[in-house]
């Protein structure tokens, strides 16, 4: 969704600070300047150190027609960043509300996409707070930075093949959480803790395996997997233990290696259902004496 196209994103600064959805999408499908993401409307005088240059805070409007195509079973739109309050509207529709400049999140929309076109409507807001009670008072309320306004990040419809997949309603995270619980004598541990959605509508038995895959992404380092019953329409959460014998440890810029950590799903005759892959150090802080 952001790329530029014949149907590219509409941006409108609200200079009255009062527009709503409805004006602001009524404007915007008559004008607006045409941009590309990632977007800003501080650009400019976020970066500048002259004291003559106002640095502009308050709320954007964003607009985009985009057509629905492509399978999932569920669809998400999926935000990178929004800074830093953002109110998201689909077809007329409000998905929600996300607070937070610096994280990503999502609005599920199974089910809400029409055939054919399309229309989001974002506001997004960076207005300074003068309480603690203002909608922008979120930390960090100051530092020797800027706080630029705008989807200042990219913006994504993400598709899952099956109803069953890895949670995506996890605070805009993949699902799958991984850490070192020890390293000792060569050997480490490594907790992999998957988080799942069955939005089917029967009782499953799914499989997860995790493998751990060198540099290369090829040559497999250990592989375990167990098995979850999740009810339909439910969430669950499985955690595994990987024992790593001789393992490679991160060591910054000296040896910043990197393992491939893959985690599937899978029905329970073996069948794939969803993968996340990401990268992996494995790595040990010391307490400071």
């Amino acid at each position: 969704l952001n790329a530029p196209t014949a149907a590219s994103w509409k941006f409108m600064f609200d200079a009255t600070n009062g527009m709503d959805a409805s004006a602001a999408e009524s404007a915007l499908a008559n004008g607006g300047e045409a941009i590309t993401l990632p977007h800003t409307w501080n650009a400019t005088d976020a970066a500048s150190t002259s004291n003559t240059v106002p640095y502009k805070r308050g709320k954007g409007w964003y607009r985009l027609e985009f057509d629905n195509t492509g399978n999932g079973a569920t669809k998400w739109l999926q935000f990178d960043g929004a800074s830093m309050v953002a109110d998201v509207y689909l077809n007329g529709d409000k998905l929600g509300q996300h607070k937070g400049a610096f994280t990503a999140f999502r609005f599920d929309v199974t089910g809400k996409l029409k055939a054919g076109k399309n229309v989001l409507l974002v506001k997004v807001d960076n207005t300074k707070p003068t309480t603690n009670n203002d909608l922008t008072a979120i930390a960090p309320l100051s530092g020797d930075f800027n706080v630029a306004g705008g989807l200042y990040r990219g913006v994504s419809l993400v598709a899952t093949p099956n109803a069953a997949h890895f949670a995506l309603d996890d605070l805009g995270s993949s699902g799958i959480f991984a850490k070192t619980t020890a390293v000792s004598g060569g050997t480490a541990t490594v907790n992999i803790n998957a988080k799942l959605k069955n939005d089917t509508k029967v009782d499953g038995n799914f499989i997860i395996q995790a493998s751990l895959l060198e540099a290369d992404g090829k040559t497999v380092k250990k592989a375990i997997q167990k098995t979850v019953s999740i009810k339909a329409g439910a969430s669950a959460e499985l955690a595994q233990d990987m024992s790593v014998e001789s393992a490679h440890l991160w060591n910054g810029l000296s040896d910043p290696y990197l393992y491939k950590l893959v985690v599937e799903l899978k029905d329970s005759a073996g069948a794939p259902l969803d993968k996340v892959v990401q990268d992996f150090g494995i790595r040990t802080m010391l307490a400071p004496v």
